[in-house]
């Protein structure tokens, strides 16, 4: 494009830019304002919408309100007539009643004595033809139904004996009763109401329908309640008063108010609908255009809500005759007591109309805007290509000069006598014709010190074809390798780079890598020296991109890299032993995850031996059997603690000075007995020899595991095992390779002339369940757990073994300077408590939910056991004011224990919680407590200390 109609596009361009510059600054701020009204708008329809639902809520809560001080005054009135009418009792003769379960309409056949008021019995009367006392007069002061009921069972059931409320039939609905028991296995809150002693107050269900209700205890003369007396009026009848409200209220042009029901069989369906047209339907399976199930959410949302709180739920929507899809709003409020969703549904458009305006006023003013800037942007052009073809006459009389300059002629003087910018062009013309002469010559001087630089290079710099041939070296590349002068590498010897490299296949890499991504770096390779010694060298090289394959080059340098290698090699060794280490620390990880799992499979079996054990009391036989139980179980317990000792998980025990001296005299004498007479113990102990800190049961530990297994090495073919005892120091020297510092520290050492240990097993005889023995001689545990004894009180131990000669074990643990004191910890007695609180077990496990619910059942507790963390935290929430105390395992799926218990602590701060766990986790523990939970029990659980800690827990301790 020529200059001139560059120039002129800029000046059109420029205009162009600052119109739409102006336009898109116009179209930000009205953006902004009109922004500003629709949040207005959008806060007054909010104010709409909830002013409507929140009136729609009142209005409701208030008719509940006034209809139960109705039923209060009417519940005030009923008692007067029953205690007017005389005194109520149980009578001495027995009556058969069919008894129908008014939830499932199962019926049963019960023996009640007679219900007696001033000695009269009340019949069984079904017929509203015939007078029945009490409830008929109640009734007919009050207007509403009334019944008077029988406590049926200790459990609480209660019949209607007499009652004014109707079945469908039309007859008085006596012989049906409230179970104690709802069929979802809850307890029915009118029946707990009344048996704590209380009044319930509010909706219940009424043989076949919904009522607004009061009930209150009837007591026998000692206070205990053998009955109860109704009032109650049918919430449809009440909901009637508020209908005509509801429907008469509209929202927009055609959003309505509507009430669903929330809970229960009758969810989902219209209580009050657009117009009464649909109440009753079904709605629970309705979708949205997403196809959402749009009414269930609604439902969720809702009922969740706190009460007087609101929700509000968007989505698409199209009635049959709408042309297409709109976007709704329905603003939703819940009335618990009613169980009433109450929704005000509106379409948002109709709640957008001033928005509308807004938006359709501002695309007016936006392209009124451009199409102003467009003619404005011509005009300019139009003077701009004149004024360009009146600049650029002189710049061409200037182009001939310049093309001389081109061809070579730098002599060449532009003369032009302006002073204006094509003036300031010309001079810059004379001056780089001067600029590239001396260029020319800089040139020349850069060839030079470049040359220097590929000539004195510290690292071997070169050029090669593609086929590997030398086409240019430094000195430093032919001295590194082996040649007097670059000049070996090139031309004349053609074979040399067939010969370069240790290994052909290295040369056939490089050139594929470097052919295919056209650069290396760092390819390491081993090659000859021109004297033939091995060396490692470091490649990095680029092949710049070519049309023709003769033409490509390859540009690199070579670094020596022998000994990098060297000292590689070397960190690589030491890397290994790192590796060693770190796998015995994963191995103890691993051991603990089997002790924890064995734990929980322990828990129920030392559980159930327990209560086997107390019910087969004076039966010897069975009891022999259950103490065989008992041992195997404790033996597998022992086992456990093996485990935990290895992998260091085990609870913290006490540690005390020891006479090492002492110890081992007394397990020697005790082996002596055991090991036959036909093998020799050689003894080397130190009389003096210092104490060491340590559990004297860990001390025992090592020393029989050692002796024990010496003792199988020499067991088939005879021998003799040594034990040493000594004090020594070691030196920087003498720790070399073990976890030490250099100390006084105390060696045992226990040798024997057995088989030995073959050198491919050496590094795995620390491995836990890895062993040389017999079937039957040995769990594999034995070396595992000393090695862990050792390493948990500071020492370390070594072994050397001959295959052939024999073994020896050597344990270093260090010398205690100071003196140690234990402290005595008193022991509380153990002892059974029992209550009858309600207690939340949770456990992944279900045999240890099992015996554990049996167990807090026999000391008299109320149980409910969840064998999911999601179940239980669900059914907490649904009531945490129905438990006592929580009881929960440590690791379950999903939830672990400390999560579980600080979602119960956020709904409850107030409640104990217990956890258990196969494993003494201390950073599990310390996370608990941080959460607010203080009492842990650690599996498998005894009988007693499960008694003792609950007991504990309920009491606030």
């Amino acid at each position: 494009m020529k200059l001139n109609n560059q120039i002129a596009i800029m000046g059109a361009g420029s205009v162009l830019l600052t119109a739409v510059a102006l336009v898109l600054l116009a179209v930000w701020q009205s953006k902004e304002y009109n922004t500003l009204a629709q949040e207005e708008v959008n806060l007054l329809i909010d104010s709409d919408l909830n002013h409507i639902t929140q009136g729609i809520y009142n209005l409701v809560r208030t008719e509940n309100e006034a209809v139960q001080q109705q039923m209060d005054s009417n519940l005030k009135v009923a008692r007067h007539i029953l205690d007017s009418a005389g005194k109520i009792e149980l009578g001495h003769e027995l009556v058969n009643w069919v008894a129908i379960n008014q939830f499932t309409n199962t019926s049963k056949p019960v023996r009640l004595p007679k219900l007696l008021i001033s000695g009269k019995w009340l019949q069984k009367n079904k017929s509203f033809k015939q007078q029945t006392p009490v409830v008929d007069k109640v009734s007919a002061l009050v207007g509403e139904t009334a019944t008077i009921f029988q406590r049926m069972n200790e459990k609480g059931d209660m019949l209607r004996v007499a009652t004014t409320v109707q079945t469908g039939t039309g007859e008085r609905a006596i012989s049906t009763y409230i179970p104690a028991i709802n069929p979802n296995g809850n307890n029915n809150p009118v029946v707990t109401a009344v048996l704590r002693g209380e009044t319930y107050h509010g909706r219940a269900y009424v043989v076949n329908d919904w009522y607004l209700t009061t009930y209150e205890p009837i007591r026998d003369g000692d206070g205990n309640v053998m009955g109860m007396l109704y009032v109650g009026v049918k919430q449809q009848a009440v909901a009637v008063r508020i209908r005509n409200a509801i429907l008469q209220t509209s929202v927009g042009k055609t959003g309505y108010v509507y009430v669903i029901s929330g809970r229960g069989a009758d969810r989902g369906r219209y209580v009050i609908s657009r117009k009464g047209e649909r109440d009753g339907e079904d709605i629970w399976s309705s979708r949205d255009l997403d196809n959402r199930p749009i009414i269930q959410d609604i439902i969720f949302k809702a009922t969740q809500l706190e009460p007087g709180g609101m929700a509000t739920v968007r989505y698409r929507w199209q009635n049959p005759g709408d042309p297409e899809p709109r976007w709704k709003i329905a603003r939703l409020a819940y009335y618990a007591p009613w169980d009433w969703v109450i929704g005000t549904s509106v379409y948002e458009d109709e709640l957008q109309s001033y928005s509308n305006q807004l938006t359709s006023g501002r695309m007016r003013m936006i392209r009124s805007m451009c199409i102003a800037g467009s003619l404005i942007a011509v005009i300019i052009a139009l003077i701009a290509m004149y004024a360009v073809w009146v600049i650029l006459r002189p710049v061409r009389e200037m182009t001939a000069i310049a093309q001389k300059i081109i061809d070579g002629d730098h002599s060449q003087i532009v003369e032009v006598r302006s002073k204006d910018e094509i003036g300031v062009l010309a001079r810059t013309f004379n001056q780089m014709s001067i600029e590239l002469h001396q260029a020319i010559s800089s040139l020349k001087e850069s060839e030079e010190k470049y040359r220097n630089i590929f000539e004195y290079a510290l690292e071997g710099l070169f050029q090669s074809t593609l086929e590997g041939r030398f086409i240019s070296a430094n000195p430093a590349a032919a001295k590194m390798l082996g040649y007097d002068s670059p000049e070996e590498l090139i031309g004349e010897i053609s074979d040399i780079q067939t010969q370069f490299y240790v290994n052909p296949s290295d040369r056939a890499m490089l050139l594929d890598s470097i052919s295919n991504n056209h650069e290396i770096s760092s390819f390491e390779v081993q090659c000859y020296r021109k004297n033939g010694q091995k060396i490692w060298v470091a490649i990095s090289a680029r092949m710049p991109r070519s049309v023709a394959r003769e033409e490509q080059l390859i540009y690199g340098f070579i670094r020596d890299i022998t000994e990098q290698r060297k000292a590689e090699t070397e960190r690589k060794n030491l890397e290994s032993k790192l590796i060693q280490s770190q796998k015995m620390e994963a191995i103890g990880t691993l051991a603990g995850g089997i002790a924890h799992d064995f734990n929980n499979i322990l828990q129920p079996i030392l559980s159930y031996n327990e209560l086997l054990k107390s019910e087969l009391s004076g039966n010897s036989t069975c009891e022999k059997y259950v103490s065989r139980i008992n041992t195997a179980a404790l033996r597998a317990k022992d086992l456990v603690s093996q485990i935990l000792a290895f992998s260091r998980q085990s609870s913290e025990q006490s540690t005390s000075p020891v006479q090492i001296k002492s110890s081992l005299e007394e397990i020697i004498k005790l082996c002596r007995a055991t090991i036959p007479s036909s093998i020799n113990i050689v003894e080397d102990i130190q009389h003096d020899c210092s104490s060491v800190l340590v559990n004297p049961s860990h001390l025992h530990q090592i020393a029989m595991n050692l002796i024990i297994n010496a003792y199988h090495a020499v067991e088939l073919n005879g021998g003799q095992i040594m034990i040493e005892l000594h004090e020594v120091f070691l030196d920087t020297l003498d720790v070399a390779g073990m976890a030490l510092l250099p100390a006084k520290y105390v060696k045992m050492a226990v040798s024997d002339t057995g088989c030995g240990i073959n050198p491919d097993v050496i590094d795995k005889i620390f491995d836990p369940y890895f062993t040389t023995k017999g079937q039957g001689k040995g769990t594999g545990l034995g070396l595992s757990v000393v090695y862990g004894i050792v390493q948990e009180n500071l020492g370390d131990m070594k072994v050397c073994s001959e295959v052939g000669k024999g073994t020896t074990f050597t344990v270093y643990l260090p010398i205690v300077e100071s003196p140690y004191k234990k402290t005595a910890i008193a022991q509380s007695p153990i002892s059974f408590s029992s209550g009858n609180e309600h207690i939340l077990l949770v456990d992944d496990e279900d045999l240890i939910l099992e015996v554990e619910e049996m167990q807090l059942k026999a000391l008299g507790y109320r149980v409910t056991i969840q064998n999911s963390s999601l179940n239980a935290l669900k059914l907490f929430r649904l009531n945490p004011g129905e438990f006592d105390l929580v009881i929960t395992d440590l690791s379950m799926p999903n939830m672990t224990g400390v999560q579980l218990a600080e979602e119960f602590l956020k709904i409850r701060p107030d409640i104990p919680l217990i956890i258990c766990s196969g494993l003494n986790e201390k950073n599990n523990q310390e996370k608990a407590k941080l959460v607010g939970v203080t009492r842990f029990m650690a599996k498998p659980i005894t009988f007693s200390e499960l008694s003792q800690q609950v007991s504990i827990a309920l009491e606030g301790k």
